[in-house]
């Protein structure tokens, strides 16, 4: 499923995911790998823009997640990424407690980590679509410079530093846009 949604075929995906999830139900209903495929067809779903079936899915993960794994890295994960798709649905507040209690049990964590900068980047897009450009660029900010130290080569590098240069171009300064932009495309 995985390499199905990695290359696109949204159909595949859905169709392994939800194999594995029959699978996996059958043989163990509540488990972290239920919770794993829960979060894999959320991200199916979501990447055919069909966000409230997305935060289904990821809502039954995380039901799982906190009677398992009440403070793993996997619950960070998917508390950040309910935080996302709340934010795609303008759902702002539900989105700030997401990822607010994201970075509560993610403290114990070194701040430079790659976990850190996504739930930063994600803080970004909240105050961005509340309209407070100068915290989303912080947010932002703090997010391209912890992937910067510790994972350069991270895919998602190239997002948080588009994420920065369209706030810097909300905010009038495009000079420095263009300078995040030409960074991510490079």
């Amino acid at each position: 499923g995985g390499l199905a949604l990695r290359r696109g075929n949204l159909v595949s995906a859905d169709e392994y995911f939800h194999r594995a999830l029959d699978l996996r139900s059958r043989l163990s209903p509540s488990s972290l790998e239920v919770a794993l495929v829960l979060t894999q067809l959320g991200f199916a779903a979501a990447m055919r823009g069909e966000m409230d079936q997305a935060t289904r899915y990821a809502q039954r993960a995380l039901e799982i997640e906190e009677k398992l794994a009440p403070e793993s890295g996997q619950i960070v994960g998917t508390l950040r990424t309910l935080g996302y798709y709340a934010v795609a649905r303008r759902s702002l507040d539900e989105a700030e407690r997401y990822l607010e209690r994201a970075l509560a049990l993610h403290e114990g964590v070194p701040l430079g980590s790659h976990q850190t900068a996504y739930i930063l980047n994600g803080i970004g897009d909240l105050n961005a679509a509340r309209g407070d450009l100068v915290a989303a660029e912080s947010a932002y900010r703090r997010a391209v410079d912890i992937q910067s130290s510790t994972a350069p080569t991270m895919i998602a590098g190239e997002w948080f530093l588009l994420d920065l240069a369209r706030v810097l171009e909300r905010k009038g300064d495009h000079q420095e846009a263009e300078v995040f932009t030409r960074r991510a495309l490079a």
